[in-house]
């Protein structure tokens, strides 16, 4: 890894001194209405630029969820695997997405955020609610975009982004990011390496323990290449690699683990967008390549899996009468993985589907009609679609509603797996409703915004796996129906004076997420919560800053929540985070410090799983532009 890096280094660096002072200026065009898939017409999105998500506040997917307060991470631990639960669904039925192409593990088809690093990620965005019709399968509750861009405004031609930070349990992390510009090209470089020893002290059964076997190490690189071809098309190549090694931590029943978990994937992404005056043409192709290796001396398991993808889409957008948009386009994946010693051969899957929407501009009145259907050679056939309307009610207040059909096709674990696959299984499906209003209002000093919102779900086939006739092996199968529906609010403001300004938000989701089918294995009463589902999560926050310092309190509440076996309490964080800026002509520091879990709070979020009490963050970020 070393190698790689210094390779990295060099490369950019020789080009940096080799640059002329000539920038490639990129002529205005606009373009009068765009149906881009991203306008989430009907719902609310929340976006983050990098300038947003705090210095020293999360380095992880995992971490930053967790602090919005509004979102359920379901988190084994510190480096361990983590998943999200929006609205009641599974962590099956939230989509991630690397520029617009789905990062899900193919096998168990959802992603682990543990994974999900984000330095050199240019844009966040977490879309709420369902949109199968713009992404396709999994985007039954929620979309998570990582999006990487070209910024053709900016004519640096050389940035340099340096982090290094220690932590509690000697954990360490460091970043290089660079970014520059010459003639017709940008490039952006990021490297990033996290440690941690990871042996926290916790209670259980009023016996002090220190955790073990729980080290991780995370490797990622990232490298984003852009060409401007001319002033209306870009070409450009994008490689995200990750190599992560961690051991698996006892559960609190046992004494101790020799479980570990190797990792590495290698993504491989080229985009060509070409802009016209009333179109805008993109085309993108992909290959994943994914190992997994899960070893257990104590119980002689070494589990080996390996998965590639292959993924293309060709859409096009535009606008008619400067008014309506209108996007087409069609996508087609091909997964072929296997299980060495589960599997009896590789398994492939192909998949393609044809997507489209409308979006009407009717004065007052906004609407979207999205359609999508999805072949696979393994699963029927499947359709999805949405309708979403928009209505102002007056000065700067918004009613928007949703409807939406959408859908989750089986991991290829649940119908390949031996024993227990079930090549027959069906996708699970159903229908979505939301309602929702909004308002906000800005003045010279003041911003501020409201959200309140509620919504509906319910999706048949539902996937679990249940024990098998007369055999001791489990099964995937189509057993279950759930309801889920809820309340969201969310509230943030920001206030200025002179040199001083403060922001607060406030957030608070309830959520009811029932089983409308009693089983007897595993049991399920009919109307009970489903697994891993708080019925109730709320966080606020409030940020003070002046000249450059900033004081950051975060504060979430999570209700308790049903796990397999036991009821996981409801719990308390707050995590308080501290930034000083110095800045010296072209050059700025920024000195950062944090503790997490600020009050000490004895709390799981995965029964039987230790996580963390109070623990300490430092460091310090230079930036050069």
């Amino acid at each position: 890894m070393k190698y790689v890096l210094a390779l990295i280094l060099i490369i950019h660096f020789d080009l940096a001194s080799a640059q002329t002072d000539k920038v490639f200026q990129l002529d205005s065009i606009e373009i009068t209405a765009e149906a881009r898939r991203t306008d989430n017409l009907g719902a609310v999105d929340l976006v983050l630029a990098p300038e947003k998500i705090a210095i020293g506040q999360a380095t992880q997917l995992t971490e930053l969820l967790s602090n919005l307060g509004n979102i359920y991470i379901k988190n084994y631990g510190p480096g361990s695997i983590a998943s999200s639960s929006f609205r009641g669904a599974n962590a099956s039925q939230t989509l991630v997405l690397w520029n617009g192409i789905p990062v899900m593990n193919p096998m168990i088809a959802q992603a682990d955020f543990s994974l999900m690093n984000l330095q050199g990620i240019d844009q966040l965005s977490i879309q709420r609610g369902a949109s199968s019709s713009n992404w396709g399968s999994g985007a039954i509750a929620g979309v998570i975009r990582l999006d990487n861009s070209a910024n053709i405004k900016d004519t640096s031609t050389f940035q340099s982004s340096t982090e290094i930070g220690i932590a509690s349990f000697n954990t360490k992390e460091i970043f290089q990011d660079l970014r520059f510009t010459m003639n017709k090209w940008q490039f952006h470089s990021n490297y990033s390496y996290e440690s941690s020893d990871n042996d926290f002290s916790f209670t259980s059964n009023n016996t002090r323990r220190r955790q073990e076997n729980a080290e991780y190490s995370f490797h990622n690189i990232k490298q984003n290449i852009y060409h401007f071809l001319n002033p209306s098309t870009t070409i450009s190549l994008h490689y995200w690699a990750t190599i992560a090694d961690r051991n698996v931590p006892p559960r609190l029943s046992q004494n101790s683990s020799t479980a570990s978990q190797e990792e590495q994937s290698h993504r491989f992404l080229v985009q060509l967008r070409s802009v016209n005056k009333r179109t805008v043409l993109k085309a993108k192709l992909a290959y994943f390549d994914e190992y997994l290796d899960f070893r257990d001396p104590s119980q002689s398991v070494d589990s080996q899996s390996d998965f590639d993808s292959y993924l293309a889409e060709l859409s096009i957008e535009g606008s008619l009468n400067n008014r309506h948009s209108w996007l087409m386009g069609i996508n087609s994946s091909l997964f072929r993985a296997n299980a060495f010693s589960n599997y009896a051969d590789f398994a492939n899957e192909f998949r393609s589907s044809f997507f489209a929407n409308m979006i009407f501009d009717l004065g007052k009145l906004k609407s979207k009609l999205g359609l999508r259907h999805e072949f696979s050679t393994a699963t029927a056939s499947i359709p999805a679609m949405d309708i979403a309307l928009e209505y102002p009610l007056g000065k700067n207040i918004l009613l928007r509603s949703k409807l939406s059909k959408n859908y989750r096709l089986p991991g290829l674990n649940d119908k390949y797996w031996i024993p227990g696959g079930n090549p027959d299984l069906k996708a699970e499906s159903g229908w979505s409703y939301e309602l929702g209003i909004t308002k906000s209002f800005k003045t010279e000093d003041q911003e501020h915004s409201f959200s309140l919102g509620a919504y509906e779900r319910r999706i048949n086939n539902w996937i679990l796996w249940v024990p098998m006739e007369n055999t001791p092996f489990w099964s995937a199968a189509n057993v279950q129906k759930v309801r889920s529906r809820g309340l969201e609010f969310q509230y943030k403001a920001r206030l200025s004076l002179n040199d001083w300004h403060l922001s607060y938000f406030i957030s608070i989701d309830a959520n009811k997420s029932q089983n409308l089918l009693a089983l007897s294995i595993p049991r399920i009463e009919e109307g009970e919560q489903i697994w891993y589902s708080p019925e109730l999560k709320s966080g606020s926050g409030i940020e003070l800053g002046y000249r450059g310092f900033s004081l950051n309190y975060q504060h979430n509440y999570t209700s308790s929540s049903r796990g397999f076996n036991e009821i996981v309490p409801s719990f308390n964080l707050g995590n308080l985070i501290i930034n000083k800026s110095i800045s010296f002509r072209s050059t700025e520091a920024i000195l950062f410090f944090s503790i997490r879990n600020l009050w000490d709070s004895d709390y799981q979020v995965v029964e039987q799983r230790a996580m963390p009490g109070r623990s300490y963050k430092t460091g310090i970020r230079v930036q050069i532009k």
